[in-house]
């Protein structure tokens, strides 16, 4: 069951790899990055933490991958103008952590629409 200000999140399609990890991106730019063998197959439909965040934040993209590659892309808070930014290794890696956690500020703060390939 959604509470009233609560939204759910599309499914994701992925292939299935040993190591996959989920990319969640919060309103306030804070990426988290996680294994998918941290979430459950849920028997009934309560849902799971995915990010823990702030007051009033929501998360705005997720993504499975086993890529050591990441871009975010999206819009720059002050010029307004799309922006790309791209992760990998030791980078990307500093952004890992356990499922629920808050994650760290991406190093550009990006609006909605955020897309993650």
């Amino acid at each position: 069951t959604l509470n009233y200000a609560d939204r759910m999140l599309r499914p994701q399609l992925f292939e299935e790899a040993e190591d996959n990890y989920v990319a969640v991106i919060s309103s306030d730019s804070r990426l988290l990055l996680f294994s998918i063998k941290e979430l459950k197959v849920m028997t009934r439909g309560r849902g799971t933490i995915l990010m823990g965040l702030h007051q009033g934040d929501t998360i705005v993209a997720t993504f499975v991958s086993n890529s050591r590659t990441i871009t975010i892309k999206g819009v720059a808070q002050k010029s307004k103008k799309e922006r790309k930014i791209k992760l990998s290794n030791e980078k990307l890696g500093s952004y890992a952590g356990k499922r629920a956690r808050m994650g760290r500020v991406l190093p550009h703060k990006v609006q909605s629409p955020i897309r993650i390939t």
